[in-house]
């Protein structure tokens, strides 16, 4: 997914504030989407430090109560859950993820205004 959307000019979706967390789910909901979605937060570097792909600083999460755990020892990656599941107890919370598990993801590009 990250070579996917690098290849096409932009880069998984960061989501650095409860607005654009909301405008996100939104369109999630609207499109039906009954999947979990890859997003571009990551502690691939330093284990347990997450960070956005892009280097933006934020604050704000979106975790799952109890995530991230690292579950299964290699959990490097964040999704965004859109449905429920044996694992899964809300929509539209970050679990920690590992795998190569195929998914949804969601490409962002940055636009330049003039």
């Amino acid at each position: 997914a990250k070579k996917i959307c690098e290849e096409y000019g932009g880069h998984l979706v960061t989501i650095t504030s409860a607005t654009e967390s909301l405008a996100l789910i939104n369109g999630l909901q609207a499109h039906e989407l009954d999947h979990q979605v890859w997003i571009g937060y990551t502690d691939e570097k330093t284990e347990g430090q997450w960070e956005w792909i892009t280097g933006e600083k934020s604050a704000y999460t979106n975790w799952q109560p109890g995530e991230p755990n690292d579950d299964k020892q290699k959990e490097d990656h964040a999704i965004l859950t859109t449905r429920l599941s044996a694992f899964v107890k809300a929509k539209y919370r970050w679990y920690d993820w590992g795998g190569d598990d195929v998914m949804y993801f969601i490409l962002e590009r940055e636009s330049e205004i003039d």
